[in-house]
């Protein structure tokens, strides 16, 4: 059962990184800004001004969550291929920071749904049940 703990935990985290990589590439390279955030925003004159430095703050975050995709799409790699324990580990906590983060400042907050958060926190705790089943099953060998 360990093979197959380690695969699910691994095509979980790739997923995740997949999903990542495209949501930032599309929200970096969109014409117009990050998800159109200069509709978000009010149209005052200060607010106009700024809207450059938001779009840039906002396709650098973009940026982040692009890598950070990278990142996790990397670790669900190398546990496909080797499914060591510290792999394991790495991967919980990069993705549950970042998830995390999205619950904290998206979610609950109410500018994102959790139906449209859902996806990757399925994801993400999809592969973390099947991570501590791999630990655990590597600890009990």
């Amino acid at each position: 059962m360990h093979k197959y703990s380690n695969r699910i935990a691994g095509i979980s985290y790739v997923l995740w990184g997949a999903i990542h990589i495209l949501g930032g590439s599309v929200m970096v390279f969109a014409p117009g800004g990050a998800g159109g955030i200069e509709e978000i925003i009010t149209q005052s004159p200060a607010a106009i001004a700024g809207t450059s430095a938001i779009d840039a703050i906002a396709k650098y975050y973009a940026f982040n969550l692009a890598v950070l995709g990278a990142c996790a799409f990397g670790l669900g790699v190398s546990i496909l291929r080797s499914g060591k324990r510290l792999t394991h580990l790495a991967a919980m906590v990069l993705i549950g920071i970042v998830d995390l983060g999205l619950l904290l400042f998206l979610v609950l907050p109410g500018h994102l749904s959790l139906a449209d958060g859902s996806p990757g926190l399925i994801l993400f705790v999809t592969g973390a049940l099947f991570s501590i089943r791999s630990l655990y099953e590597i600890r009990t060998r």
